[in-house]
């Protein structure tokens, strides 16, 4: 899905808009990896330094990076799943699964056909994401910040028990075509092989300790909270008025950045509207729609997730006026 929706205000200026968008959704193999290269290298120097300087604020910061570097990772899955990493669709559910997906107990094909729907539905109750989360208490803003930290503290105490059946649901664990095609069983022995692999290298190298503390604990009790905050940045507290206000542009600071919104998932509102173009070009389409005057006077966007902005999320999903689920 390369063009805007029809009836996309900035659809008068879309000529100008989509030879940029062509340009733009080109796909680079360098600039789909790097990202990949540095979560891994971040995840290990974190657990290095953990281990070097043994304490536990040390451990709280490593875990805490870990566990930003693991979200970062369902970001580039979220890639996988729009076929963004590689030219090859081959080659992009190898890279996506191996090195993103399946670290984190995910699966692109699986996400895929889940997140196409929420792309064609979105925000009505055909969108899976929005039919799940809409009626439901702790997604309906504005909310008082008592009410807000106390959500975000009730998943750091309990977040793992709904993140494991999340992403059970989305790895394809009940899915009942899982056993049943050659190309689901195909998928199933990509996973029994990386799993195993992983069970057998840290079995004959005596790292389940290591494992335990430093990817499952992050896992479970940090990156819950960080999936929250970003999954509700995405399609809340908003007007819902027209094509630019059922999401939202975040630019924050670079440490908002690298904890809510990495790899430029924070340019939420310009994937939406060209899917087609990767993450490292969201920037520049950002950019380019800000040319078009609709998309400059209409289009939702904060200048941070909570600290450093004038125009905050946190603001949007404390305020007084708004529709409900503004």
């Amino acid at each position: 899905m390369s063009a805007l929706p029809k009836t996309t205000p900035v659809a008068e200026h879309a000529s100008s808009v989509n030879s940029h968008v062509i340009q733009l959704s080109k796909l680079s193999f360098v600039q789909g990896i790097k990202p990949l290269v540095f979560d891994w290298a971040t995840i290990g120097c974190a657990m290095l330094v953990a281990n070097q300087f043994s304490s536990l604020w040390t451990y709280i910061i490593a875990a805490i990076v870990i566990a930003s570097r693991q979200h970062a990772l369902l970001v580039l899955s979220h890639e996988g799943a729009h076929f963004r990493l590689a030219k090859s669709h081959a080659l992009n559910n190898f890279i996506s699964d191996t090195f993103a997906a399946f670290p984190i107990f995910f699966c692109t094909t699986t996400y895929r056909a889940h997140h196409l729907k929420h792309h064609r539905y979105l925000n009505t109750m055909q969108d899976p994401d929005w039919a799940r989360k809409a009626s439901l208490p702790e997604w309906t803003f504005p909310q008082t910040r008592m009410q807000l930290w106390k959500t975000m503290f009730k998943i750091l105490i309990t977040g793992w028990f709904k993140m494991i059946l999340l992403f059970a649901s989305l790895s394809g664990v009940f899915s009942k075509n899982t056993y049943t095609s050659k190309s689901a069983l195909l998928l199933l022995g990509k996973k029994i092989l990386f799993y195993s692999t992983v069970a057998v290298v840290t079995y004959s190298l005596h790292l389940g300790y290591e494992l335990f503390v430093y990817w499952i604990v992050p896992y479970l009790v940090v990156m819950p909270v960080i999936e929250r905050i970003r999954s509700i940045s995405e399609h809340f507290a908003l007007s819902y008025k027209d094509d630019f206000n059922q999401t939202r542009d975040i630019l924050c600071s670079p440490l908002e950045a690298f904890l809510f919104g990495p790899h430029h998932i924070r340019y939420h509102l310009s994937h939406h509207l060209y899917p087609s173009v990767p993450q490292y070009n969201l920037p520049k389409l950002h950019h380019e729609l800000l040319q078009t005057p609709e998309f400059a006077a209409s289009a939702h966007q904060n200048d941070a997730y909570f600290f450093f902005g004038e125009k905050t999320l946190l603001e949007d999903l404390t305020k007084k006026s708004g529709s409900h689920h503004e």
